[in-house]
């Protein structure tokens, strides 16, 4: 896959959760917990967390077995709504998964890009609200995070 944006996944993080792609359907609709892992993702260093950390954010009151068995329910979604090029976005190893950078856009990393350079007109510009307005998941560990 090319580094081009028009091939990249566009996650808007930034009032309210959005996501966008050659591959998805114009309305993809993955649900509160799969937006979750793509804005823990889209804002974790170098684009990864480990399976327990995402498990602990979304599932924290969760039995340890039965919260693993939800993100792997919850990486099926992700992978049937990406379509066959999901792997081209989406690494999932055994104890981490990632989102590959070369591959997503998000606003919040470029808010943040405009911040730091500065560039504040350009900042506000692109800021739509507040971080995942409207995703509502009932988990004091996510709800900290968020």
């Amino acid at each position: 896959m090319a580094d081009g944006s028009d091939e990249a996944i566009h996650l808007k993080l930034l009032g309210g959760f959005n996501v966008k792609g050659p591959t998805l359907a114009p309305a993809a609709s993955l649900g509160k917990k799969a937006s979750a892992v793509l804005a823990i993702l889209a804002v974790s260093p170098d684009c990864t967390a480990s399976r327990d950390r995402i498990s602990g954010l979304l599932w924290s009151g969760t039995d340890d077995a039965l919260a693993k068995s939800s993100l792997r329910q919850t990486l099926a979604l992700i992978r049937r709504t990406f379509g066959p090029a999901c792997d081209d976005y989406l690494d999932v190893g055994r104890n981490a998964i990632g989102l590959r950078s070369s591959c997503v856009r998000c606003d919040v990393a470029e808010f943040r890009s405009y911040i730091a350079a500065g560039r504040l007109s350009d900042a506000v510009s692109i800021y739509q609200g507040p971080f995942l307005d409207g995703i509502y998941i009932r988990d004091s560990m996510f709800e900290d995070w968020s």
